[in-house]
């Protein structure tokens, strides 16, 4: 018998950060929507990722639901496997929980009535986690969004009643906002005087607020890898 291959993509493969090969690799995969073919293709997309790469710790599976009743096909012939392999989450679960993790609280927004996720927002934001909850915003706003479909980001952000200098004010966001000048900077760069080398690269990046805001206005005057080359020499130093 043949069996025809279609496309298969897990939605994460997580591994451990530890070198411990006693610890396993986890198979991650979220689904929200009922799909009578869930289950057979989960358990060959593991086979085939098994089957191209060299895997020599334990395996596991982490599966994320909605609830119980969600028509996912048969569990008969995976038994097993769901049984002692898998861990299941139900989102449905945590909606009467109070005190939980950052990242379970961020789940639960997922499955909270409407009437109740903006609340719930704030109540993270307001729960002292505000670096987890600025690091893991992105994510809330989709689940805002994807309620919400009508409001803008700007709109979503009001709703949750974050300010920009609630933002600006933290560490977090100062260091996502450089990387970003930093990236800007050495895509103007690449413009005015060419491509940079590694350590030309490396030098850029290790600027402080202040030295990038003065690179990114001198810039402009650049017209070669000279003019590079003269301010970071007379600046790196300070």
């Amino acid at each position: 018998m043949v069996v025809k291959e279609k496309e298969l993509r897990l939605d994460g493969v997580l591994r451990p950060l530890d070198g411990d090969e006693a610890l396993p690799l986890v198979f991650f995969e979220a689904q929200m929507q009922a799909d009578a073919g869930f289950y057979g293709r989960f358990f060959a997309e593991i086979g085939l990722y098994l089957q191209q790469y060299p895997v020599n710790r334990p395996c596991r599976g982490l599966l994320v639901l909605w609830n119980r009743s969600q028509g996912l096909g048969s569990q008969v012939p995976y038994s097993l496997l769901l049984d002692h392999w898998v861990e299941k989450v139900y989102l449905e679960d945590l909606v009467p929980l109070q005190d939980l993790s950052p990242n379970l609280a961020l789940l639960r927004l997922i499955a909270v009535p409407e009437e109740d996720v903006v609340v719930e927002g704030r109540r993270i934001w307001a729960g002292g986690g505000r670096q987890d909850f600025l690091r893991s915003l992105n994510v809330v706003e989709g689940i805002l969004s994807s309620k919400f479909p009508e409001l803008t980001i700007e709109e979503v952000r009001q709703m949750l009643g974050l300010k920009l200098t609630d933002l600006s004010e933290t560490r977090f966001y100062r260091e996502v906002a450089q990387t970003g000048e930093v990236k800007s900077v050495l895509r103007q760069l690449a413009v005015q005087c060419g491509e940079l080398s590694i350590e030309q690269k490396g030098q850029v990046q290790s600027l402080s607020a202040g030295q990038l805001e003065r690179l990114s206005t001198a810039l402009l005057r650049f017209t070669g890898m000279g003019d590079l080359e003269r301010w970071l020499g007379e600046n790196l130093g300070e």
